[in-house]
């Protein structure tokens, strides 16, 4: 009798061993695997990394505020109607291969001068981390 034993791997803990020692780690699109952006690119807006909104049609998204977004691009006009962040405008936007709805990118209108000028809200559960 011949006993095998396989190793389960979550996703998480394979997308993290597929990253070599010195490179950098990055965030991907869940769809088409796309570089979005990278963990280094996290910021706080509101004193939080993540926040929880729903929009006027009661969805509801988790985002996290990244600085910069390569691999999203605006595909919108912008809007100030509904903001989840007083002083800025959001457009929507989509993974620049896929063209998949991964977040928003917004942008200062008026509010503190500590504030960022922009920065990219991006919905968690479309993203795979490293």
């Amino acid at each position: 009798m011949l006993l095998v034993c396989r190793q389960a791997i979550d996703e998480e803990t394979r997308q993290e061993s597929e990253t070599a020692p010195g490179e950098e780690k990055v965030v991907v699109c869940r769809l088409c695997s796309n570089v979005v952006t990278r963990p280094a690119h996290q910021t706080t807006v509101d004193s939080a990394f993540s926040h929880t909104f729903a929009n006027p049609h009661g969805h509801v998204f988790e985002i996290g505020c990244f600085t910069r977004a390569e691999g999203c691009v605006s595909v919108s006009r912008p809007s100030s109607e509904f903001t989840w962040f007083p002083g800025y405008s959001w457009e929507i936007g989509a993974c620049s291969v896929c063209g998949a709805h991964i977040g928003w990118k917004f942008s200062r209108i008026n509010p503190p001068p500590s504030s960022p000028g922009l920065f990219y809200g991006l919905i968690l559960d479309k993203l795979i981390f490293p």
